[in-house]
């Protein structure tokens, strides 16, 4: 059984992928200790707003949505992408090679989704498959969409990151992206998931921790953690 899932990340050239295969086992060595990220994040943030000011929304509270977000650090916003939507997206996509990652997400070859080896555990869709699928981009860019990020994030957003990919349940020990892990994609980012097929206890839940984007809450988890 597959999970398809988008996320407004996609395949690169083989050389790339091992670069960014080495940057993301480095990360936890370079960039783990969340005071640095926040202290980080801050300088940056103040760069920004000092040289842009534009960017700088007016002062005004949060809506409910936006204030939602950035106490729990996710939203959950229902089928607000309907099932007509979603079977053209799913049409798109049936007959398109994919890049197939096993447990590290070290590549392990290409070709359809239902011909994945059994050491498949992530298969990823093409960057062009991806920009030139129905309804996709209009999803990234809805305008409530936008305003909650824009709410969340504190200044004008812009999408770095388009992805659309399968994940294979039951295949022995889950593999990286299938266990409890943080994203260190940037210093200030938040992600937009999409489910593309129903998601159930036995095709892989999404799991999130709430709070768990805050440096502090995040440490406490930490150090409760035992695995």
């Amino acid at each position: 059984m597959t999970s398809p899932a988008q996320q407004m990340q996609f395949s690169a050239a083989p050389p790339e992928r091992l670069l960014r295969s080495a940057i993301r086992r480095m990360r936890p060595y370079i960039a783990s200790d969340p005071g640095f990220m926040e202290q980080n994040a801050r300088g940056i943030v103040a760069d920004l707003r000092q040289t842009f000011p534009d960017l700088a929304p007016p002062e005004a509270p949060l809506g409910d949505a936006a204030r939602i977000f950035s106490k729990a650090g996710l939203l959950k916003l229902g089928t607000f992408v309907g099932p007509e939507k979603i079977a053209d997206i799913r049409a798109h996509f049936a007959d398109k090679t994919v890049v197939y990652e096993n447990e590290n997400r070290d590549y392990v070859g290409e070709g359809p989704v239902d011909a994945a080896p059994a050491n498949t555990f992530v298969a990823n869709h093409g960057i062009r498959d991806i920009l030139t699928c129905p309804h996709l981009v209009d999803i990234a860019n809805d305008p409530a969409i936008l305003s909650i990020v824009r709410g969340y994030l504190g200044f004008e957003p812009i999408i770095d990151t388009y992805s659309v990919w399968h994940s294979y349940a039951g295949r022995g020990i889950p593999g990286s992206p299938q266990t409890l892990h943080r994203d260190k994609d940037c210093f200030r980012f938040c992600k937009l998931f999409v489910y593309l097929s129903d998601v159930d206890e036995e095709s892989g839940p999404h799991v999130y921790l709430p709070n768990s984007h805050r440096p502090d809450r995040f440490a406490e988890l930490y150090r409760a953690s035992t695995n």
